[in-house]
């Protein structure tokens, strides 16, 4: 395995979130999830979010957390949740992180190379913003033995997928039936949103538990050579 694994405390709780889609002002979304309004749906978020924001749990987040969010009104409300660990991966809608990123890179270079100014487009990984890492577009992650590839958008192939490493990924709102149905062909993938996480559990995150009961029906499969 030629790639860089983040090590999570066996001893913390490992929760997975993805598509939180704070600050959405579509019925579409919202109302689908079933709140009345953007706000509720807000608010209802970091409700149920903070039963599990504390030093016991490492959150691992999976993108879309917030729309229209340039002056990071909530992204800066999310990444000052009192997790153990916060890591984020990036998804396609990235405003509210996109300023937030460009912030904590700046505060890097700042105290790493103070007579430096940053280039445009220059990314570091990881780097810290208040108490979440971001950590790139996808990341490998060990918890207590399980290697788990984490990305926004699901890979019918990943490294090492038929050693039974995990996928956990976001992106299309439970529609996708080869990462939120029973197809065991598709590998050890699950859609870890917040449709997935409210329509089979009732919550908005997922615990390591719940997903591995989801990952342990579905069977190891090789697609391709390696």
């Amino acid at each position: 395995m030629n790639f860089n694994v983040i090590k999570i405390n066996p001893d913390k709780k490992l929760v997975f979130v993805s598509d939180l889609h704070l600050n959405h002002d579509k019925e579409f979304l919202w109302g689908k999830r079933g709140f009345k309004s953007s706000e509720e749906h807000i608010e209802a978020i970091f409700k149920r979010l903070a039963k599990v924001a504390d030093d016991d749990h490492v959150l691992i987040n999976l993108g879309d957390a917030t729309f229209r969010d340039a002056e990071r009104k909530f992204f800066d409300r999310l990444a000052n949740l009192p997790f153990h660990k916060h890591y984020h991966v990036w998804g396609n809608h990235p405003s509210g992180a996109k300023q937030a990123y460009k912030q904590a890179v700046q505060d890097w270079i700042q105290n790493v190379y103070p007579v430096l100014t940053v280039p445009d487009g220059m990314e570091v990984y990881p780097v810290d913003y208040k108490n979440l890492t971001f950590v790139g577009s996808q990341a490998f992650f060990r918890y207590k033995g399980q290697l788990i590839f984490a990305s926004h958008f699901p890979h019918d192939i990943w490294d090492e997928m038929k050693n039974g490493v995990w996928h956990v990924c976001g992106h299309s709102h439970g529609s996708f039936s080869a990462t939120n149905g029973n197809s065991v062909t598709d590998g050890k993938v699950m859609d870890v949103g917040v449709e997935s996480a409210l329509y089979n559990f009732g919550d908005v995150f997922l615990t390591f538990e719940q997903v591995r009961k989801f990952m342990n029906d579905r069977e190891i499969v090789k697609k391709d050579h390696h």
